[in-house]
């Protein structure tokens, strides 16, 4: 179990590292929250990941709702 924690620890070390110390990627967050996704959200994060295809730096997630529902789908 332990090596398998190491294993998922390695893998998203450095996205993770990265939303806590600013590190080196830069992120578009499209919120996942239920209204969001109701808005079509999923196509908004599919376009901003075509759009970004060939920029290694970028990074495209989706985290749970920002709680700006009435103005949704959001990204940041």
């Amino acid at each position: 179990m332990q090596n398998k924690l190491e294993e998922i620890k390695n893998k998203y070390y450095d996205i993770v590292s990265n939303r806590v110390a600013g590190g080196k990627y830069r992120q578009i967050l499209v919120c996942g929250g239920s209204g969001c996704t109701s808005n079509h959200s999923k196509q908004i994060r599919e376009k901003f990941e075509e759009l970004c295809k060939q920029q290694k730096d970028i990074h495209i997630v989706s985290p749970g709702c920002f709680g700006l529902c009435a103005m949704g789908p959001s990204a940041i």
